[in-house]
């Protein structure tokens, strides 16, 4: 059995481990070499593989079983059984409805595997599927430039404008100096044509961001003459204030 990468291997093992409430530890990892298993609970099976370097994947050489231990009845906790892990085995359920409880997660993953997982690392396990699905939250405020440019492209007459911190901080790969964003403000020219119509008021309100990186989305919003609200812009700022 060959996997394309050590990562695809080890998923494979904790997957088993896991399924089969036969908890393992590794007892040699090399990511160039090989990598073996045994079983934690004492009995003689073990899995072994070895880095194919012409064929660049990790193939199982050898297997000793069965298990001889006592017990296959599921434990209270599981060591294979971490938020990675979960996060691959709820990565549809999240994909699909990223509005997901996570204690409607915590009922699923009981079902399938037998273990109640307690709430924080369900909740780690999403973060972890989120992250996987839409990136993580500085590769998304990374984008925030491109989209921008984009929607501009697209809808011609959009305004936007970004003003950066003053201070600037290491790529993580290249070590480059890369500006620190501080706000965020944009308008479209559909927002711009309709205050003609609106009463010379404009409201501003924001709601605060519940993620990673804290801060408030704001809205400048006018009133019509049947008095509706009429979106005016928008911005993303480190507060109100």
């Amino acid at each position: 059995m060959r996997f394309d990468t050590l990562k695809k291997l080890k998923f494979f093992l904790m997957d088993h481990a896991v399924r089969h409430h036969r908890p393992f530890k590794v007892t040699h990892s090399d990511a160039k070499v090989r990598y073996t298993v045994v079983c934690k609970q004492g009995c003689g099976w073990s899995v072994n593989a070895r880095h194919e370097k012409w064929m660049k994947a990790w193939k199982i050489t050898s297997v000793h079983q069965p298990h001889t231990c006592a017990s296959t009845e599921t434990m209270h906790c599981h060591p294979q059984n971490t938020a990675k892990y979960l996060g691959h085995r709820i990565a549809g359920f999240v994909a699909a409805d990223p509005d997901v409880t996570v204690k409607v997660l915590v009922q699923t993953i009981f079902g399938y595997t037998g273990y109640r997982v307690n709430y924080s690392k369900v909740w780690r396990a999403k973060q972890h599927v989120l992250e996987l699905v839409f990136g993580d939250w500085k590769e998304a405020y990374n984008l925030i430039p491109r989209i921008l440019n984009a929607i501009t492209h697209y809808n011609p007459g959009t305004k936007w404008t970004i003003c950066r911190d003053g201070r600037t901080i290491p790529h993580p790969t290249t070590g480059d100096p890369m500006w620190v964003m501080k706000r965020v403000f944009w308008c479209f020219p559909q927002c711009v044509k309709s205050y003609e119509y609106c009463h010379s008021l404009i409201l501003v309100d924001a709601t605060f961001l519940t993620g990673k990186c804290k801060g408030v989305l704001m809205m400048a919003t006018a009133v019509d003459p049947k008095g509706q609200l009429v979106p005016m812009a928008f911005g993303l700022a480190e507060g109100e204030n």
